[in-house]
């Protein structure tokens, strides 16, 4: 009987610690359900991109392929989608706010200088932002580059030059330890010791100021017309794609 009673109590705690092995596995389960299931969401966040490309000859015989992925307008405001986009192409450079671009600010106007002229002066409570890419490939036969010979191709994402667009557009293009920042658009000067180069990410962004005849804001009608080209420095109308950036 003793022997019997000292075999069921051995049972007894073994089973007792089956149970509790088994209650932490499902528990570290569950955790890791829900990490990847957060992991997830945040991947979800991300707006997609669009793909452009561009194939040209520069002056001197060099032969390059463009390639550029860029996001719908998503507005600051919706920092979830925007934080998710552009952390996707990022490199960990800080996305500039409307705080953070150098802009000076008399009441509701922001204004911004380049080579001692105003070239941003607008009223705004909101940015749309486009967030993309820049990669270019030399294509040239028989001439790669290298610390021996570096390549300066310059490729330009640019609007034509229209009076309901001035003022309210300012750019930002970041490169290897440094960024640019333009309100002409994106001007790219690259420097390549390798055949490669990029991706190199850019941000486009544009003022937006709401009032009672514009609730949804005054731009939010004209935005998706605004035309922007993919173009290079010797670009001429037939040699430059157009870009088009929905609203998200």
């Amino acid at each position: 009987m003793r022997k019997a009673l000292v075999v069921l109590l051995i049972i007894s705690t073994l089973m007792c610690g089956c149970g509790k092995t088994v209650r932490s596995a499902t528990t570290d389960n569950d955790q890791n359900t829900t990490n990847s299931n957060e992991n997830n969401a945040i991947a979800d966040d991300s707006a997609s991109f669009s793909e452009y490309e561009l194939n040209y000859t520069d002056n001197e015989g060099y032969s390059f392929h463009v390639e550029c992925r860029v996001s719908p307008w998503i507005l600051q405001s919706n920092s979830s989608v925007l934080n998710a986009t552009w952390n996707s192409i990022a490199k960990n450079w800080e996305l500039p706010t409307i705080n953070s671009w150098g802009f000076t600010k008399n009441g509701n106007s922001y204004t911004y200088s380049e080579y001692g002229m105003t070239t941003f002066d607008s009223k705004m409570e909101d940015m749309y932002y486009a967030v993309g890419t820049i990669s270019i490939t030399n294509t040239t036969k028989g001439f790669s580059f290298s610390s021996d010979r570096i390549g300066c191709p310059k490729v330009q994402l640019v609007k034509n030059s229209l009076v309901d667009y001035e003022k309210k557009l300012i750019t930002r293009t970041y490169f290897a330890k440094e960024h640019e920042t333009n309100t002409m658009g994106c001007v790219i000067n690259a420097k390549m010791n390798s055949d490669e180069w990029g991706p190199v990410p850019f941000v486009i962004a544009y003022a937006e100021h709401f009032t009672p005849n514009s609730p949804n804001g005054e731009n939010y009608e004209k935005l998706e017309a605004m035309p922007l080209f993919l173009a290079h420095g010797e670009a001429t109308n037939s040699n430059m794609v157009k870009i088009t950036i929905k609203k998200l």
